[in-house]
């Protein structure tokens, strides 16, 4: 699937896990996005800073949490509309809580969401995100 201008959505994955960020990338370019990593806060905010992606999927980074960074990037008028989707560790009432404040159009638990279903909601978003549809929350 490709963004209006027909350019490959661009994913930026937010883990730093190398392994679970393989396997998510694993999963997505097989759609024919261009996915990218990066494995800490401060190079997600430069990366998204420098060139927007279209999503981002974002967990705790180790000098950043994901409810911090998602925080940052909806306070940024340039970067405010982003497609995020937070990768919880574990689906607490108060994590679920605090990710719906965020603004966020997916919420999927890291542990329980297969590689199938993280493309799917993806590709659900970008299609929205294509055509131009209301964000909705996962």
């Amino acid at each position: 699937m490709k963004g209006e201008d027909q350019r490959p959505i661009k994913v930026l994955i937010a883990e730093s896990d190398q392994v679970l960020a393989d396997l998510y990338r694993t999963a997505l370019e097989p759609n024919g996005w261009d996915v990218e990593v990066v494995h800490d806060g401060g190079s997600a905010l430069s990366r998204i800073q420098r060139s927007p992606p279209d999503v981002l999927m974002v967990n705790g980074l180790p000098d950043i949490d994901a409810f911090t960074l998602v925080e940052r990037v909806r306070a940024n008028p340039s970067t405010h509309r982003l497609v995020i989707i937070v990768l919880l560790d574990s689906v607490s009432n108060l994590d679920v809580k605090r990710v719906r404040k965020l603004d966020v159009q997916a919420w999927l638990s890291k542990t329980r969401t297969t590689r199938e279903e993280l493309s799917t909601t993806i590709g659900r978003l970008v299609g929205q995100l294509v055509t131009g549809q209301n964000r909705d929350k996962a």
